[in-house]
């Protein structure tokens, strides 16, 4: 036990707090607000996004519909003015 008034072992007199305050980690790339926690990502274009911002589907987390319906569906498979015709 330290006696009153002796010195902390590599921090003079008064010891460092184990947590010193941050400012913002990570900022929401879709309404631009900062957080001081860090932020879901789209799997798809990598922007971070808020749980205001998120879209949800199929368990993950998406900045917005688009990134949302590319993800799942992508581009069609099928031509529309496909230039084979069935006989």
């Amino acid at each position: 036990m330290l006696a009153h008034g002796a010195a902390f072992p590599g921090g003079g007199a008064h010891a460092r707090p184990y947590t010193r305050p941050v400012g913002p980690v990570d900022g929401c790339q879709v309404c631009g607000e900062s957080f001081s926690y860090s932020l879901d990502r789209c799997p798809l274009c990598r922007r971070t996004v808020c749980e205001s911002c998120a879209v949800r589907r199929g368990g993950c987390v998406f900045c917005g519909d688009l990134c949302a319906h590319a993800f799942f569906f992508g581009e069609s498979d099928e031509a529309e003015g496909s230039e084979f015709v069935e006989e």
